[in-house]
């Protein structure tokens, strides 16, 4: 494997996990802010929408 190659998945591994916490922590927020876990529920469904949204656009490298 390429060094290329390597740096690319291990770039691509970063990414995800900050991804997931991103949507982990602002869920939290929103349940400590609200104290609503329908809001939550709600806000939870639209920033997964939008992480799947985000993963389909092209990236110009």
């Amino acid at each position: 494997m390429s060094k290329k190659v390597a740096l690319f998945i291990a770039s691509n591994i970063v990414k995800r996990f900050g991804d997931s916490v991103d949507l982990i922590a602002f869920v939290w927020l929103t349940y400590e802010v609200t104290n609503s876990v329908i809001f939550t529920g709600i806000v939870a469904v639209f920033n997964g929408l939008q992480a799947e949204n985000k993963k389909s656009r092209k990236t110009i490298l």
